[in-house]
């Protein structure tokens, strides 16, 4: 029998393993998704390009806004723990116990460091601060003291910002370009879509987090409602 079997503890995983399983706690898929609004933004500013040249430059760019969105949807697995257990969430590896705080504290804190850094490089003083503005709008909507998602309003507008508008904008700086009308207007468009699509998740939620005692704009409006 092995030292770790008599000890009660599991057996260490291989790091291979653990590294894909922290990047699978970054929901790679939904931070995908939205990464498609750095693109967009890319997009509104080109004129001139060629083929090689735009696939090489929207793979690299995806990349990097998929590590920038996938801290925020790490951050949001660390503090939603009980929640999510009790919605049976497959999606945060935390919940399921099959990658530590520590470490998704850690790789999270990682890949928000790497994002920032590329953006600063390669969209300038505006990248960098635009980055830097979702990374930390990313933190306080999840983390405690402040936990945006559980004040009204913020939890909501919040969400249009980081995951939607300052996305179009960050994208629009990619390689000296510059935001235009039509940035300008698919990222106000965005705003407004990003908080329609928060309104639709809270209301899918409204059972788990209410149980679980997250006082989400939706959950305080039902309460209000049963006060009546």
């Amino acid at each position: 029998m092995s030292e770790e079997t008599l000890s009660g503890q599991p057996p260490p995983v291989a790091y291979p393993i653990m590294i894909w399983k922290l990047f699978l706690n970054c929901r790679p898929w939904n931070a995908a998704s939205w990464a498609s609004l750095v693109i967009l933004g890319w997009a509104t500013t080109l004129r001139e390009f060629t083929l090689p040249e735009f696939f090489m430059n929207f793979v690299v760019l995806g990349f990097f806004s998929v590590l920038l969105n996938g801290f925020s949807f790490a951050v949001n697995n660390i503090f939603d723990v009980e929640e999510d257990r009790l919605a049976g969430k497959t999606s945060n590896l935390v919940a399921a116990e099959e990658v530590s705080v520590k470490g998704a504290i850690a790789f999270s804190s990682i890949i928000g460091i790497i994002s920032a850094a590329f953006f600063a490089y390669t969209c300038g003083l505006e990248g960098a601060l635009l980055s830097l503005a979702c990374l930390i709008l990313g933190l306080l909507y999840s983390a405690p003291p402040f936990r945006l998602k559980e004040k009204p309003l913020l939890d909501v507008v919040s969400h249009g910002f980081f995951l939607g508008s300052l996305l179009v904008l960050l994208g629009a700086y990619f390689r000296g370009g510059s935001p235009n009308n039509m940035t300008y207007a698919y990222a106000l468009a965005f705003f407004f879509i990003s908080c329609i699509f928060q309104l639709q998740n809270m209301l899918g939620d409204y059972v788990f987090d209410s149980d679980a005692g997250v006082k989400t704009s939706i959950v305080r409006l039902g309460s209000l409602e049963k006060g009546r």
